[in-house]
């Protein structure tokens, strides 16, 4: 159907019946693209119209040339008329040549402004344009020229014309600008501009108006529904996705119910995805955290719960289903109790109970090698382990009880399996440096008890064999030797074939107690803590006093010395040998004779040490004294005289201004000075 639009008679837009009629019908389309298609079929039927005008006025003008080609034709009828019926026929005259052509009229000033008005109006451009619209400078030129009628209505034709190509160019120019604009703020410009248009019709602008506005309603449509999108992706809270996101969705202002229900689909996967993710996570967790085979076998709980689950989807089933498998591998492999990975143990039964058809691609037998290879890298974990803390403690260990063949370290190496060592630990290294730390201890131990031996037979007899049958010259370290100790022992025995010398007598022996070591335990407590052990003690050493010197042992004695002894112990790397050598000496009175058999000649010294001070601090100093209330001190020597002077000591001559002659300088030595009063007090 071809559209009929009215024009006024300046071709101006009036009235359409068919586009109005479809315009009423279609007002209640909005935001979708059947308003859209329509404005472009509407812009297509207006450039149509517009063909149609400019092929009648091509049509037009042929007409009035034929027209004027007819008028001629019956000029040369006239003055040759056809003759009548009947008429004798006349002859015809000579033909008269034709009269020389006039020459041409010079133009008039009326065709001057006809041809400049014209000029005008086809050059005018579409930055001009504004200019061929009614009533403004052209028309206006063309109203107030005083042409004739005929030159002024094809001026209006011309001038219709040019302004219907200059619109047609501009809508082109803004249709271009419009498809190649995707900004909404650019777009918003174009249609204000387009708005106060006065060039193009009204047609024009309200094509262009339409189509801008939908193509800027689809624009936010798309950021606001990818906006939405984005973030339902990216949401991970369940109750915003099932509330939050719902409401928003729903308040969205530009979009249609079709994306709306799009975005809700969309949001209803996400809910459900990561309901289902969290379910996923939590059974994942809680397999790789499971120790109870038994509950990751099939048909078992994990399985059970697994396959009901509404939430999981097939693929998160399956890798559940493979996890549980894997977990019974990992919990072998990292087993770390050896009686549970033997042979009929925890996980030898377990295996047995497993579906072969369960373990997919693994086999039953794989999981026994598994649990046998763990099981004997344990053990040789556990034994390397034992290997080492054997080597630490006989570097600790000095008591020769503690290193002999029937020692428990000694047991505990013979346990150990050379098969399960690795890294080169080997059993007989480590039974050579016990045998080694053994003799050696041994042979310090017969030293000091040749050196204070004073019965001449026991050294030539005893000694000898004692020599002979322990101490193996293998195992001795340089400088020791068998030869070494014989000739101590020979120098011993020449030393007592001397006449012995009357040992000086101790001055204060007269202020120690005579005790009573029978009344005391002949074996100490070790059981219970250190303050526990202390004061068993002290206690079995009072018990070996008589009443009188108890007395001397108060309290304030007591406390102190189980202090001293405490402190001791906690310094001494002797431990409990420091205890048990303090017990035998100190209390029950045994010789260093005794002591050496079972305990190096070090931590009998280190003990002598302690037993002396904790004798001179309470037999030698008052009660007074510890109270702090008096200080006891020395009589004065008869016979000690004030020095005369402090001790001046010279310095070598030098020359100088105020020495010139290069004498001995004197000065006072703070350090000696002091040493002077310390040695005079």
């Amino acid at each position: 159907m071809t559209c009929k639009c009215k024009f006024n008679g300046h071709n101006q837009f009036e009235y359409c019946c068919y586009h109005n009629e479809l315009i009423n019908k279609k007002s209640h389309v909005t935001n979708n693209q059947s308003h859209i298609n329509f404005v472009m079929a509407f812009e297509q039927a207006y450039i149509q119209y517009l063909t149609e005008q400019l092929q009648e006025e091509a049509e037009e003008a042929a007409d009035s040339d034929s027209d004027e080609e007819f008028e001629e034709a019956d000029e040369t009828n006239q003055t040759n008329p056809t003759p009548l019926p009947g008429q004798p026929k006349q002859n015809n005259p000579k033909p008269t040549p034709s009269p020389l052509p006039s020459p041409t009229p010079l133009p008039t000033p009326t065709d001057n402004l006809f041809e400049r008005l014209k000029k005008e109006i086809e050059e005018t451009q579409i930055e001009n344009a504004i200019n061929l619209i009614d009533n403004k400078t052209i028309d206006q030129k063309i109203n107030n020229s005083k042409l004739q009628n005929n030159q002024i209505d094809q001026l209006q034709k011309i001038h219709g014309k040019r302004l219907r190509q200059l619109q047609g160019e501009l809508y082109e120019d803004n249709v271009n600008l419009f498809n190649r604009l995707d900004n909404v703020n650019d777009l918003n410009r174009l249609f204000d501009n387009i708005n106060s248009d006065q060039v193009m019709t009204l047609i024009q602008i309200s094509t262009l108006l339409q189509i801008i506005k939908s193509k800027i309603l689809k624009i936010q449509q798309d950021i606001e529904f990818n906006e939405i999108k984005t973030e339902i992706e990216k949401e991970t809270n369940t109750a915003k996705l099932e509330v939050d996101w719902s409401d928003k969705i729903n308040s969205a202002i530009y979009l249609f119910n079709k994306q709306k229900n799009t975005l809700h689909h969309l949001r209803n996967d996400r809910y459900w995805n990561l309901r289902g993710n969290e379910a996923f996570n939590k059974f994942k967790k809680d397999i790789e955290n499971e120790t109870f085979i038994n509950n990751l076998l099939d048909g078992n709980l994990y399985d059970t719960l697994i396959t009901t689950n509404i939430l999981l989807n097939e693929e998160q089933k399956k890798q559940l289903h493979e996890l549980q498998k894997q977990q019974i591998v990992n919990n072998i492999k990292n087993e770390q109790i050896v009686s549970r990975l033997e042979d009929k143990g925890y996980y030898d039964s377990r295996i047995d109970e497993i579906r072969e058809s369960f373990l997919s691609n693994r086999k039953l037998e794989h999981l026994h090698k598994l649990r046998r290879f763990q099981l004997d890298k344990l053990q040789a974990l556990t034994e390397d382990a034992l290997f080492d803390t054997l080597s630490e403690l006989l570097d600790y260990i000095e008591d020769l009880e503690e290193l002999a063949d029937e020692s428990q370290i000694t047991s505990d190496i013979k346990k150990l399996n050379q098969t399960l060592l690795t890294n080169e630990r080997y059993v007989d290294q480590l039974n050579k440096k016990r045998k080694t730390r053994y003799h050696n201890n041994l042979y310090n131990n017969i030293e000091a008890a040749i050196n204070i031996e004073t019965e001449i037979k026991k050294l030539q007899d005893n000694w000898k064999i004692k020599i002979d049958a322990e101490i193996d010259q293998t195992f001795l370290l340089l400088p020791k030797s068998i030869k070494k100790i014989y000739q101590i022992r020979e120098v011993r025995i020449a030393t007592l074939h001397k006449p012995p010398k009357r040992p000086a007598e101790d001055p204060n022996k007269e202020f120690f107690p005579t005790r009573m070591p029978d009344n005391a335990k002949p074996i100490r407590n070790t059981s219970g803590n250190i303050n526990v052990q202390i004061s068993f003690i002290v206690d079995e050493y009072k018990r070996t006093l008589n009443a009188d010197d108890k007395k001397k042992f108060n309290r304030i004695k007591t406390d102190y010395v189980k202090k001293q002894i405490k402190d001791t112990h906690t310094k001494s790397k002797a431990g409990k040998s420091l205890l048990d050598i303090l017990y035998y000496s100190w209390v029950i009175g045994k010789d260093d004779k005794f002591l050496l058999t079972k305990y190096t000649k070090t931590k009998i010294e280190e003990t002598k040490i302690l037993i002396k001070n904790i004798d001179d601090y309470i037999w030698l100093i008052s009660t007074k004294k510890i109270k702090g209330t008096k200080c006891k001190r020395l009589a004065k020597n008869p016979k000690y005289k004030d020095p005369a002077q402090y001790p001046i000591l010279f310095n070598p001559g030098k020359f100088s201004l105020t020495n010139p002659l290069g004498f001995p300088e004197e000065y006072i030595d703070d350090e000696e000075n002091i040493k002077q009063i310390i040695i005079q007090y």
